[in-house]
């Protein structure tokens, strides 16, 4: 038994011996936080039997203690009970929301303890329709089922959802599924996160047509929902580091930006890429994703240079693939290390905000 702990203990007894004698607000005050603190020696020391007691007692005398439930969630933790500790985290976070641990922590666990069924029944459906509708190579299935340039129904705005043009179309937007999604639904719950997908697809496919009714075809495809779950999650959070093939890890603002750059940049078919149902798709998911959790709605201010920086990177890349000229070839360059560096400084500018806030990135 340390020094310490005998200290600890002894003054611990005889402030309960004042605090039962005479019931001041400072003989409470100071038996609270030489409670508090034997029972986090005792979790240090793995003593959660006794860690429990003492924080039990507080919760006697006063629900409103600060760390009280923090500690009690951190115990059920270590006891593998994550369904306790989201309980008793919950009840810190409403009583103190401005405990960043406590919140942080809550996060964690719910991410950790939900399962993302909707994302796999999802998967499951696109993957369904690839085999049993046969996508773009059945072409009864397209005419029937594909969002026409000519007369849009809102019926095919959700069945053109389930049409693919090729494995490869279905194959990337499955990857984002798998990546995104289900990190999308545990932060929101089922129905929020099936709102966005379905919002984002819908919306962002008819946006097609609209904006180009002169092309004459069809728009099919859940890449638009895709791009909602990823405009969402940066309003959730921008600056969650990612693990990259489980190796590398970094920020989700900087993965969703090069998949967006990329999808605009190269086409994801033979047939046309829907740029338009992308873009409408993103800040459809970015809109109902603040509408959802306005909390982080005060830094978008920090993302317009990301925006506009990844913006102006992905139209001059775009022209330097395009071009043949050498004097656009370098205007076009120039375009995109400007825009690079507008999104760089940017993403700084975010991350600083983020961090002030207490938002950890992991």
């Amino acid at each position: 038994m340390s020094q310490y702990f005998r200290e600890l203990l002894k003054e611990y007894h005889s402030s309960a011996r004042e605090f039962t004698l005479k019931k001041s607000k400072k003989n409470q005050e100071k038996y609270i936080a030489l409670t508090l603190t034997l029972s986090q020696y005792y979790y240090e020391h793995n003593e959660m039997d006794k860690a429990k007691h003492h924080l039990h007692e507080l919760l006697l005398l006063d629900e409103d203690i600060e760390n009280v439930n923090l500690y009690l969630g951190l115990i059920s933790l270590y006891e593998s009970n994550n369904t306790k500790a989201i309980k008793y985290l919950e009840e810190e976070v409403q009583l103190f929301p401005r405990n960043a641990y406590a919140q942080d922590l809550l996060e964690k666990v719910s991410l950790s303890s939900s399962f993302p069924w909707l994302s796999i029944i999802l998967g499951l459906l696109l993957l369904g329709a690839m085999f049993f509708l046969g996508g773009t190579l059945n072409l009864t299935s397209l005419f029937t089922w594909g969002l026409h340039t000519n007369s849009p129904s809102l019926l095919q705005g959700v069945s053109s959802i389930f049409i693919h043009t090729s494995w490869s179309h279905l194959i990337s937007n499955l990857l984002i599924l798998l990546l995104f999604g289900h990190l999308l639904e545990k932060y929101f719950g089922p129905m929020k996160y099936l709102s966005i997908f379905l919002c984002s697809a819908i919306f962002g496919n008819l946006a097609q047509i609209i904006f180009f009714p002169e092309v004459q075809g069809y728009v099919v495809g859940a890449s638009a929902g895709m791009f909602g779950i990823m405009g969402a999650l940066l309003i959730r959070n921008p600056i969650l580091e990612t693990k990259l093939f489980g190796i590398i890890k970094v920020p989700l603002i900087v993965i969703l930006g090069i998949i967006f750059s990329l999808s605009i940049i190269i086409p994801t078919s033979l047939f046309q890429s829907a740029e338009v149902a992308h873009v409408c798709g993103l800040f459809i998911g970015i809109f109902l994703g603040g509408l959802f959790y306005r909390k982080n709605i005060s830094v978008f201010y920090n993302w317009i240079f990301v925006a506009f920086g990844l913006l102006l990177w992905t139209l001059g890349a775009r022209e330097i693939l395009l071009n043949s000229s050498l004097v656009s070839i370098f205007i076009s360059v120039l375009i995109s290390i400007t825009g690079l560096s507008l999104a760089i400084f940017g993403y700084s500018l975010l991350e600083k905000t983020m961090l002030k806030r207490g938002v950890r990135d992991e």
